[in-house]
């Protein structure tokens, strides 16, 4: 039970009006325990109580069901009661209000300082033992807790964190707008945790306002609350009436702490007559017309022409030279303002324009615009298409469509011709309408999914699979244009919450009547993703959370992310088939040389699933088990839980071994290895022979070259060797190298052989 004075609780309850937002508020907490005193009998022996190696665990309960847990306290060999002070939390980082959750236990002596827990005690009479500490008697900064077994005595520390800004100042869209015709200037920032760099994950009220540099005249622009990323339009107007010509700024303020940040001054210009470019993008001509944006003060025609070819840099005058190459250019009525239009780029002979520089010319109300801009032949398309929601099946109710999103090599979007997209239903034992779109001239293509695809009474796979290409020459003159296509993959729709388990994306084959049916799992790698601690998939956000977090992994594994880009997942998507399960894996802690080390308690396999990982909430560092199996993803944020999903991945599935220097798991396979166990193994067997490094001499050269001692270079050499260049997902969760590729395709060929 928990033992309060009356004093202490009208104290702590007057502290907590002080605590209490309206809304969830960011905190810091800090958590020692001053004294543990045993009443339970601990390492028995026939009729004798041990004396325990007893250590204290405390969780921070959100109220969303998640919980941050604390390190366990460091046990004590051989007494009853313990005197402190011993630190668990630092500096853990909840959002208030939220409550303790107190277990305790014995620790193995045997295996200390590692904390592997023996036995558990009691706390409280509640079924789990552990002791629940509300919010409201948290104020007052001390908790004692009696329980059967021991008590437990604690400070607790919460310090509220305001957010801040992420810059200095605002950015500016523009540096002159003309209200007359709807000019808009847009400023942005971030918000983030002051002294971090980490965007604020609750909402934050700013108020914004514009300051007229002549006279200090201030014109309200409201208040709002914004999640991370601030940005605010303003068009150069209080109310309906247009401010005079003079400079101006935004100004944004956090309403809770009065910190302000302006932007650049920026002008509002007099109305007069004109024309001017105001968009135009380098453009792949067989994406289609090219947008030029343009703004306009005056009603009239207005006419585009290409100019071309022009010197790339180094002119004076950057359109001098070039002549017109359409016979028939482009001519509309506008209305004043801005706008945009598309353009064709064809020479003469009716052609896509090749790659070189041009110049756009507008021209209007005897007025002219000019803008040079490149033409390059696209770079290699690069395709990806997921649901959303992500699995439909865990988000009932909500819209459904599927997007198919183009690429560049880089990652960055990619314009093209055309994007079509199809979706249909398989093995609903019902004939089912397939839907299919198609767009043009973009880099994304959605396609919405009726909701009587997407019944929850209907245990179905959502098919979707799309393709995207440029433009061809008009008459063939040219080989056929860049194209992509994504194969079929399916996704759970249908009530599978009251399942073991549903699709997340699996490869699909046609079954030769029109339809699809599933892969043969012998010859693909199944890997299942559970919720595992901090989620619970009956609440709503805790599910969204959890469905965020398995979109930013399967974007990240299909391609779709700059630090990894092309993948061997994406090199044969067939090979690979992802499930969840609804079954959650709980996830504990142990101390490991200083390290709060993940420990994965007993779970529910999904059976046929050769890799499991689990996506879990708890701070600590994940690792691969022993066989292989089983890996565990800290979902902090989606892209923590993607890429550390990445990392484990290659563990899991493929048994690569880690490359960091000085405290990895390293050995070395049997066949095809990308860590040697030596010099000579490393020439003769590594990918990249001539880049053989020992594992951490990169680091420590790296060190002594600043000056630091080698005594000193935190960094250490292993013996252990490497032959691939960096960065490499083995290292820091980016790209595949050869050695991790070639690796890969050994373990996809055994399985196309059936030896999944």
């Amino acid at each position: 039970m928990l033992r309060y004075s009356l004093w202490r609780l009208l104290c702590v309850m007057a502290a907590f009006a002080l605590h209490c937002t309206a809304t969830a508020q960011l905190s810091s907490v800090g958590i020692t325990i001053d004294s543990i005193k045993n009443k339970g009998c601990f390492d028995r022996f026939l009729f004798f109580c041990g004396k325990p190696e007893l250590t204290v665990h405390v969780g921070l309960r959100q109220r969303d069901g998640t919980i941050v847990m604390c390190p366990w306290s460091t046990p004590s060999k051989n007494l009853d009661n313990v005197t402190g002070p011993l630190a668990t939390c630092n500096d853990a980082r909840v959002e208030a209000p939220f409550d303790l959750v107190v277990s305790i236990a014995d620790a193995d002596e045997n295996k200390l300082p590692a904390i592997e827990i023996q036995e558990t005690g009691r706390l409280s009479n509640a079924p789990s033992g552990d002791a629940t500490v509300p919010w409201y008697l948290l104020g007052g900064g001390s908790v004692n807790i009696s329980g059967p077994d021991a008590d437990v005595a604690m400070q607790v520390s919460i310090q509220e964190i305001f957010p801040g800004f992420g810059t200095r100042a605002l950015s500016l869209s523009r540096l002159s707008i003309d209200p007359s015709i709807g000019d808009q200037v847009m400023a942005s920032t971030t918000i983030v945790e002051r002294g971090t760099n980490i965007s604020y994950r609750s909402g934050a009220r700013v108020h914004f306002s514009a300051v007229a540099r002549s006279n200090s005249a201030v014109i309200d622009l409201g208040e709002a609350a914004f999640q991370q990323q601030l940005n605010i339009t303003w068009d150069g107007r209080n109310g309906a009436t247009a401010m005079p010509p003079g400079r101006y700024v935004l100004r944004t303020t956090m309403v809770r702490t009065g910190e302000t940040i302006e932007s650049p001054e920026f002008v509002i210009a007099a109305a007069v007559p004109g024309l001017e470019i105001t968009r135009l993008t380098d453009w792949n001509s067989r994406a289609g017309p090219v947008e030029v944006g343009y703004r306009l003060t005056r009603n009239g025609p207005i006419t585009a022409t290409v100019l071309g070819p022009v010197p790339v840099d180094g002119a004076a005058d950057p359109c001098a030279g070039g002549v017109p190459l359409a016979t028939n250019p482009d001519r509309w009525n506008s209305n004043a303002g801005n706008f945009a239009h598309p353009v064709l780029l064809v020479a003469p002979s009716g052609s896509f324009l090749g790659d070189g520089a041009y110049c756009m010319r507008l021209e209007s109300n005897g007025q002219q615009a000019l803008r040079r801009f490149a033409v390059r032949s696209g770079p290699p398309l690069v395709l990806n298409v997921s649901p959303h929601p992500v699995i439909p099946a865990l988000a009932p109710g909500e819209p459904v469509y599927v997007e198919a999103r183009v690429f560049d090599e880089k990652r960055s979007a990619r314009p093209t011709g055309t994007i079509a997209v199809k979706a249909s239903l398989t093995d609903v034992g019902m004939p089912m309408p397939t839907v299919t779109t198609t767009c043009t001239n973009v880099s994304s293509c959605r396609l919405g999914i009726p909701p009587a695809m997407v019944n929850p009474s209907v245990i179905a796979l959502l098919v979707f699979e799309a393709s995207a290409s440029d433009l061809a020459n008009p008459g063939n003159v040219d080989p056929q244009p860049p194209q992509v296509t994504f194969a079929p993959r399916g996704v759970s729709v249908g009530p599978t919450l009251g399942r073991a388990y549903g699709a997340i994306s699996i490869p699909l084959t046609p079954d030769g009547a029109g339809g699809f049916k599933i892969y043969d799992r012998r010859r693909a790698i199944d890997m299942a993703i559970h919720p595992g601690t901090g989620f619970d998939l009956s609440q709503p956000p805790s599910r969204a959370q959890f469905l965020d977090a398995i979109d930013a992994t399967m974007r990240l594994v299909f391609g779709e992310d700059a630090i990894v880009r092309d993948t061997s997942i994406t090199a044969a998507p067939d090979a690979f088939a992802f499930w969840f399960t609804t079954t959650r894996a709980d996830i504990g802690v142990y101390a490991d040389s200083g390290d709060v080390m993940c420990r994965r308690d007993a779970m529910t396999s999904l059976p046929f699933a050769e890799v499991q990982a689990v996506f879990h909430l708890v701070d600590c560092r994940d690792t691969t088990d022993g066989s292989g199996a089983t890996f565990s993803a800290f979902a902090r944020t989606t892209r923590s839980a993607a890429t550390i999903f990445w990392h484990e991945l290659h563990h899991g599935a493929f048994d690569l071994a880690d490359e960091y220097a000085d405290d990895g798991g390293y050995f070395q396979t049997a066949d095809v290895p990308n860590v040697m166990g030596s010099a000579a193994d490393c020439a003769r067997l590594g990918a990249q022979a001539e880049l053989c490094e020992q594992i951490g001499a990169r680091e420590e050269d790296a060190c002594v070259a600043k000056g630091t001692k080698v005594g000193d270079c935190p960094i250490r050499r292993v013996n252990w060797w490497r032959a691939a260049p960096r960065p490499d997902v083995m290292i820091g969760n980016t790209i595949e190298n050869a050695d991790d590729q070639r690796r890969a395709n050994f373990i996809v060929a055994r399985c196309r052989r059936g030896q999944c």
